[in-house]
């Protein structure tokens, strides 16, 4: 709808030759480039819109709505277990970067409680930190994740996981 509602305000523009200073190019020199009739065009997007239409419903007839919900807790869960992975894999990470996380966490730790925050804003820090250098001890476990594992899925899953989709569809859409 709102691409037919644009289309049609263009074309009004164009025929009621409003703005006509603005242009880059001359009625003239439009008419000799471009080739094609607004019915070929018309014709071109209507069969687009309908094959589109048909694939839609072909698709919403050949697979079951528990395809599409129901499926965000796994999903979650899914992407929760690869954040707890690649927390498991941050000790080794800082090893090869060369500094050595426990006493990273130490001095972290002294620093926030230094700050005159109050107690259990002071002690966030020291959880996050405390679980990814000792992953063993955990603390608000949930089904064996950490709360900040699965908000950091669950961010993963609502936000970049979508974006990241939607940045690829973009990327091929523009490159074709």
């Amino acid at each position: 709808m709102a691409y037919w509602l644009v289309s049609f305000i263009f074309w009004y523009i164009d025929k009621k030759d409003y703005w006509s200073q603005y242009r880059i190019h001359t009625p003239e020199e439009f008419k000799q480039r471009n080739r094609v009739t607004v019915g070929e065009v018309l014709r071109s997007i209507l069969l687009q819109q309908a094959v589109q239409t048909v694939l839609g419903l072909c698709l919403g007839y050949l697979t079951a709505a528990g395809d599409f919900h129901g499926r965000e807790d796994y999903d979650i869960a899914i992407w929760a277990g690869r954040v707890h992975r690649a927390r498991d894999a941050v000790p080794w990470i800082l090893a090869l970067l060369g500094v050595d996380a426990k006493t990273l966490a130490v001095n972290i730790q002294t620093y926030a409680i230094s700050m005159p925050l109050t107690a259990p804003t002071a002690e966030k820090p020291l959880l996050l930190l405390s679980s990814i250098v000792y992953p063993h001890l955990g603390d608000g476990l949930t089904y064996g994740y950490t709360g900040w594992e699965i908000w950091g899925a669950k961010m993963i899953y609502w936000f970049l996981e979508p974006a990241a989709r939607f940045g690829l569809a973009i990327f091929f859409s523009d490159s074709w």
